[in-house]
């Protein structure tokens, strides 16, 4: 056992680092996220640039995760640039495979928690940790399975239980390694080996191969152990623990601040273990000792950390602060005080049981979560208290996830206590087997943020969702791998897609349902299935086995569908809850009384109450009057209903997301805002639609208390100046992600083209009747061309689909095709994208060459020494043009609009981001939503894909009000 004395000038050596960051094409101007070391230098390179880190040590395990944030704060307010946790087995697999991920275990959480507060991550996941802990964090079951177990060696079943842990634990924290964008900067094999006398170099070796695997060159890969001549401090002890019956260990700050500045001086990167102690709640602490010694710990973990045990700052803390300022840019941030803390007085205590009675009752008094239906007393259930819920809408992929938490806090200060999304299949698997969990599609963490900010959950998956989406959220691969599939029915491939999908949905969300303590008390089967003529219940049965063998009785599975017998005859699924759908048009009364054909018993449900609409291109903006919602709002709540308000917060369809309405000769594609006049903006400011529902909500609900939501500021921007810099259409053009040819032209699934535009060109025959008709079936829109000269639109939407070509016509034929957004609600969504039968004068025409376009990158655009082309002003005869312009932000980016007055239609991108389309030509959109989180300080880019007309003045302007028409 090292003497306190040693451990203040002790410093731990750092291990070899595995690999490196890889070297990306010189042309790669993304940035590129990465941890490694720069021997030559001495020296840390983050995403490249020259770092070191000073840390604090604080484990999760050790505090409630409300107050996760709030000590988080605090360290980066001290300067900190980064956090430590150990990852205890024990606390994560209390028995052997049963694995929580949930409340206080919820690590994931607890990492993005620390990267939205601006801090790093070095992880130290074990197997062992020490800590003070019980075992060393090793689960107590270890000594049960196998008595002789030989802990922490290559000994075969220790290996085996520790490899299968830490691949929990990896899987989890993969998407947050900083080669994938995450705050995990460093991971640690073991800990402090080299004090163990084991010193079995195969098990370490062993250990090193689990973490490389699934590690690779995304984090460093580091050990601790005694030495002396390192720069890396992973364990500066700025306190002490304390066992009973000892005096309270205390450092005094002097020599803290001291050894600190020596460190600091030259060069080193430093963590302080601990920074905040935290607590030993329940039977969590441990021993030191050996033979006949056995010291056990305090219940505190206090530590005399610069934190305290409850989270207050202290002298030390300030003075450690002062020292880190001279090293490292402190942050903008108040400085935390002393915390108000309660004193309740005496309390006393009456004897009510012996523990040891023979009848003892403690076997079991652990608190049920649940959500379930009261048929006898038409309720709700939760955790087994009457409840009904006032819920909104609002899907995590229309917002960037830096506003989650934002627009939830605006919607629980509305009176919401639930907030309802649904789960895109589309996102979340682009390619067959290819899953997406991070950034805008962290689904886990958009639910933790939820339950932080006091909401529940009604959770949608699908596998169909509509939503206004491409194809209704499904991935359009579908139609590629199985062209004659049969969407939503008990197709085998189609089911047997839908399962994997959903099995990867469910297997994420299980630890956040109600039943296990977290916040989902809803999962809804399918969507709306009663407006879908296939009424396959086969199929819808098929699903609801899905969900009960992962779901059980741990949330309340539902359907929704409109409010017409008719739908709900195919809608409702037997052993699911039946809800219904309307807006305010419908009659309270009556909806639910058809809701009560199929749901005698159980709580009214209106699953999708509209306060507002959606709107096409081409239409006039759609608005729903405040008085009508409020008044239809109080009779529902008025009889005891349960309501959703669909949507609360629309946000956008950024990219080309946006889906389609129609069917048989019909076409309406939604606009790329989805504000749907909601009580909360596209921007998430709130309306005076917003306060009225609020008003009527507190007539039935207890509102919370905190401070209502104002209209946040706006950037004005101004205009910025376009430069022509790429014609789309070039032969060398960077952005044909297939070039490929057919005897007949071949739809966007069969190129694999999910989104964007095909460019179909083959040879005209000669000689024809003047004029020549060119026909083809459209999907969607095509610039026709003809020897690269503009001859007219093919357009589904507008239902032309014939073009005369006058003598002579030429020879070369282009058309430059469009998917505007496959249908996304109706019985026709098997929506192939492209062009077909096309011919002229009734010849067919052969021998294609297709190019397609899907924008995923305009990179190559970004590069500084590309130069400007020469174009006119005004239509554009010669094919659409790529033009760019930069623009200078001097202060912290704030939302803003970009105005596209005066132009065609087109795609727009801000610093790489889709922004999505724009046809200010058609409206009624005329501005594009920028959130902050796409901009930055200092230069911005601005490119935009124009596709028919360019400005006069060719600028955009961006503006702080927006235009929705």
């Amino acid at each position: 056992m090292w003497s306190l004395t040693t451990l203040l000038v002790t410093t731990l050596a750092f291990g070899s680092a595995i690999s490196k960051t890889v070297n990306l094409p010189s042309n790669d101007t993304e940035w590129r996220y990465g941890f490694e070391v720069d021997y030559e230098n001495n020296q840390f390179l983050l995403d490249g640039k020259p770092f070191r880190y000073v840390s604090g040590s604080f484990h999760y395990f050790r505090a409630p995760r409300q107050y996760w944030r709030d000590r988080l704060r605090k360290m980066r307010a001290a300067g900190l640039n980064a956090v430590s946790t150990y990852v205890e087995w024990s606390f994560h697999e209390p028995e052997p495979g049963q694995f929580n991920w949930a409340g206080d275990a919820d690590l994931v959480n607890f990492l993005n928690i620390a990267q939205e507060e601006d801090l790093l991550v070095l992880l130290r996941p074990g197997p062992y940790i020490c800590a003070e802990r019980d075992l060393g964090g090793l689960p107590y079951w270890l000594l049960r399975e196998v008595p002789n177990m030989k802990f922490r060696t290559k000994d075969a079943d220790f290996v085996r239980y520790a490899t299968l842990y830490l691949n929990q634990v990896l899987d989890k924290v993969e998407p947050l390694l900083r080669g994938n964008g995450g705050p995990v900067i460093m991971v640690q094999v073991e800990n402090e080996y080299g004090s163990y006398k084991a010193c079995d170099t195969e098990y370490t070796d062993i250990l090193k191969e689990v973490f490389v695997k699934k590690i690779g060159n995304k984090a460093l890969l580091y050990t601790a152990d005694g030495a002396s001549a390192s720069l890396l401090r992973c364990g500066f002890v700025p306190g002490w623990f304390t066992h009973w019956g000892d005096t309270m260990k205390r450092v005094k700050t002097k020599p803290v601040i001291k050894t600190l500045k020596e460190m600091l001086a030259v060069g080193a990167s430093v963590n302080f273990y601990m920074f905040y102690g935290g607590t030993n709640f329940g039977f969590t602490s441990g021993a030191n000792g050996g033979g006949n010694v056995y010291n056990p710990q305090l219940t505190s973990y206090d530590y005399d950390a610069p934190l305290t045990e409850a989270g207050d700052p202290t002298d030390k803390y300030f003075a450690i602060r002062d020292v880190v300022g001279l090293y490292l840019p402190l942050p903008n941030m108040s400085l935390p005080t002393v915390s108000p803390k309660g004193n309740y007085g005496p309390v006393l205590l009456e004897p009510v049981q012996k523990l040891l009675d023979s009848q003892s009752p403690f076997a079991d008094t652990e608190w049920r979560y649940g959500f379930e239906v009261d048929y006898e007393n038409n309720q709700f259930l939760l955790d087994g208290k009457p409840f009904r819920y006032v819920s909104g809408s609002f899907h995590y992929f229309r917002a960037p996830r830096q506003y989650w938490r934002d627009r939830l806090r605006k919607m629980r200060a509305a009176g919401l206590n639930a907030v309802s999304t649904y789960v895109e299949w589309s996102l979340h698997e682009p390619e067959p087997g290819q899953f997406n969990w991070a950034g805008d599609a962290d689904l886990v963490n958009f639910l933790n943020i939820a339950q932080e900010e006091d909401l529940l959950v009604l959770l949608r998956p699908g596998p169909y969702i509509c939503a206004e989406r491409d194809l209704g959220g499904l991935p359009y691969w579908l139609l590629r791998e199985v062209p004659n599939i049969k969407l939503r029915t008990k197709d085998a491939d189609f089911v047997r897609y839908a399962t994997l999908y959903l099995n990867q949905v469910l297997d994420k969300v299980e630890p956040l349902l109600r039943g296990n303590g977290g916040p989902v008390i809803m999962v809804q089967i399918e969507n709306e299935y009663g407006s879908y003529n296939a009424c396959d219940t086969e199929y819808t049965d098929m699903l609801k086995e899905v969900f009960v063998r992962k779901i059980g009785n741990k949330a309340l599975l539902y359907t929704t569908d409109g409010n017409s017998a008719s739908l709900l005859r195919c809608g409702f699924v037997p052993g699911a809850y039946a809800t219904v759908d309307f807006g305010t048009a419908s009659n309270v009364t009556n909806s639910f009384q058809i809701m009560r054909l199929y749901q005698p018993r159980g709580p009214l449900v209106n699953s999708e109450f509209y306060p507002g609409w959606l709107t096409h291109w081409g239409d006039i903006f759609q608005r729903v009057k405040t008085k009508a919602v409020t008044k239809t709002l109080r009779e529902m709540l008025a009889v005891g209903a349960s309501v959703n308000f669909y949507m609360f917060y629309g946000g956008t369809n950024f990219g080309f997301t946006s889906g389609a309405n129609g069917g048989v000769n019909v076409y309406s594609p939604q606009l790329t805002s989805y504000d749907y006049d909601a009580p909360l903006t596209e921007a998430g400011d709130p309306t005076d639609k917003y306060f009225a529902i609020r008003d009527v909500i507190g007539l039935y609900l207890p509102l919370p208390n905190m401070s209502l939501p104002t209209v946040s500021p706006k950037g004005n921007y101004g205009p910025v100046l376009l430069e022509p810099v790429q014609k789309l259409l070039d032969s060398q053009s960077p952005f044909a992600v297939i070039r490929t040819t057919g005897h007949q032209p071949k739809t966007f699934e069969a190129l694999s083209v999910n989104q964007g535009f095909v460019l179909y060109e083959t040879e005209l025959p000669s000689p024809f009747s003047d004029p020549a008709i060119l026909r083809a079936t459209t999907k969607d829109r095509a610039l026709v061309y003809v020897d690269d000269r503009l001859c007219g639109t093919l357009s589904r939407m507008d239902k032309i689909f014939t073009l005369p070509l006058e003598n002579p016509y030429g020879r070369h034929l282009s058309l430059l095709v469009e998917n505007q957004g496959r249908l996304n609600f109706g019985n026709d969504i098997h929506d192939f994208k492209g062009i077909s039968n096309v011919t002229l004068s009734d010849t067919k025409l052969t021998t294609w060459n297709m190019t397609g376009y899907t924008f995923s990158d305009v990179s190559s655009l970004r590069t500084p020494n590309m130069t400007t082309i020469h174009i006119e002003s005004g239509t554009l005869y010669n094919g659409p043009v790529f033009l760019r312009g930069r623009f200078t932000i001097s202060e912290q980016p704030l939302d803003t609009f970009l105005d596209t007055s005066g132009w065609g239609k087109g795609v727009a991108f801000v610093n790489g981001h889709n922004l999505g389309r724009y046809w200010p030509l058609t409206g009624p959109q005329i501005t594009l939503y920028v959130p902050a989180p796409y901009l930055r300080i200092g230069e911005n880019e601005l490119i935009i894909l124009e596709l028919e007309y360019v400005s006069q003045t060719r600028k955009m302007k961006f503006q702080s009000v927006p235009n929705l028409g």
